[in-house]
């Protein structure tokens, strides 16, 4: 006796960017079969953004390395770039920046460094 088993597959793909236009990138064709939707998320706040850089900055760097103004210049060009990456990236920068000339604390300096590597105007 022979059996036939069927189901069904449900495929589901996400497109992530933090660009709207790349929807407009496929093709026709290729947009009716995805039938895409479009999610939109605002930008992180400066508090926002001091949050979540305050959890990273906590372990990834001894105690004091980070000062406040030098922390909250950092969170409020994430916000307004609208991409937390750019603090994680700038913080980054400024700690190797620091490590590199012997010191455990970050100075504005190194965050100027960093900030102009990541071509963010602080």
């Amino acid at each position: 006796m022979e059996s036939t088993f069927r189901f069904t597959v449900q495929l589901f793909a996400f497109l992530i960017s933090n660009k709207l236009n790349d929807l407009s990138a496929p093709p026709a064709r290729a947009k009716s079969t995805l039938q895409p939707m479009v999610a939109e998320f605002n930008p992180y706040t400066p508090e926002e953004a001091e949050e979540i850089l305050a959890e990273r900055v906590e372990k990834a760097f001894q105690p004091k390395a980070v000062s406040r103004t030098i922390f909250r210049r950092v969170a409020e060009a994430a916000s307004k770039v609208g991409d937390i990456r750019v603090g994680f990236s700038i913080l980054l920068t400024a700690g190797y920046l620091a490590e590199r000339d012997g010191r455990w604390r970050i100075k504005l300096e190194d965050l100027e460094t960093a900030a102009k590597a990541a071509e963010i105007i602080l």
